[in-house]
């Protein structure tokens, strides 16, 4: 039900006196609550920035993180070799081989966490056949990160995906897709469960 304030009889002066008063003390409040609204919306967009601006400087930290491309020649299976990446199928009897090394070098100002290679055969809603992890790649080092596997489950298929993935001290996490055999990495991204992109 509305609040009515009805004016005091004509001739009330402590009346008057106490309804102007009300009117005051209402207008006062409704003003307060006003500004307090006003604060936290800027609070929340001040918040928001902040985030933002963290965010980007993150992602600009995280191009700082060098992935060398994997050479895809279908050579001999050569380990020593950096960046080498080789896929063989040797038949259902003996299932298949695959060796991905790809170097990393972290050139950005911040150690980065938890690297690891992931690999799709075949089919991306299975699960990928993940490389050994580096827990802490200082800055100005390099890592060679290798998915390696030898057994039958991936005979007769090949290799369909490959995502790099990495942490800061912040507990952000970033990927990074290698989409195409003569093409570069694609820029690093946000890490959210999102599947990775085949290569094309």
């Amino acid at each position: 039900m509305p609040l009515i304030l009805s004016p005091p009889p004509a001739g009330d002066s402590g009346g008057l006196f106490d309804w102007l008063t009300t009117i005051g003390t209402w207008v006062a409040g409704l003003a307060t609550v006003a500004a307090v609204v006003v604060a936290l919306r800027l609070a929340r967009r001040e918040q928001a920035n902040r985030l933002q601006v963290a965010d980007n400087q993150a992602l600009a930290q995280a191009r700082l993180v060098r992935v060398s491309y994997p050479d895809w020649g279908a050579g001999n299976f050569d380990k020593g070799h950096p960046g080498y990446a080789h896929f063989e199928d040797r038949g259902p009897a003996d299932g298949s081989r695959c060796y991905f090394a790809v170097p990393i070098l972290n050139i950005s100002d911040r150690p980065i966490l938890d690297l690891r290679l992931r690999l799709w055969v075949s089919d991306l809603a299975k699960d990928p056949i993940e490389s050994e992890r580096v827990d802490v790649l200082p800055t100005a080092k390099t890592a060679q990160v290798v998915v390696t596997s030898s057994y039958p489950a991936i005979s007769g298929r090949t290799p369909i995906a490959l995502r790099v993935l990495w942490g800061d001290a912040d507990g952000r996490r970033f990927c990074r897709d290698i989409l195409a055999r003569e093409d570069s990495p694609a820029p690093p991204q946000f890490y959210t469960g999102q599947p990775p992109v085949r290569f094309q």
